[in-house]
């Protein structure tokens, strides 16, 4: 079925369903388990801090994961908005990366 199908659809549209879909909402559900694990709901930064920098450097390659991942979820949006389109410095002896990640756990879970 597959071949049958790479035969019929052109590669370029192919790697347009593939990037523009099914890899940023793969990244997506990545990040909601990693988001709604032991961890992360215990306000442990780590696992969460490391994904994202996964994400980030995912969307060097592929630059609808982020969007996506806006588009999808409205905490990661708002504080992806503030802390990298505004610029917005809540607490100064905190790097953005780190004081990303713990607005979006404080959010989901405090």
């Amino acid at each position: 079925m597959i071949l049958a199908l790479q035969k019929k659809i052109p590669i370029f549209l192919i790697e347009y369903i593939y990037k523009d879909f099914l890899e940023a909402d793969f990244i997506y559900q990545k990040f909601i388990n990693v988001l709604e694990c032991e961890q992360s709901q215990k306000l442990n930064i780590q696992p969460l801090f490391y994904f994202i920098k996964i994400i980030f450097h995912k969307n060097t390659n592929n630059s609808t994961i982020i969007p996506y991942i806006c588009k999808s979820n409205d905490t990661f949006n708002i504080y992806y908005r503030d802390h990298y389109i505004d610029i917005v410095k809540h607490f100064i002896h905190m790097d953005t990366e780190h004081l990303f990640t713990a607005c979006i756990l404080m959010a989901s879970y405090h």
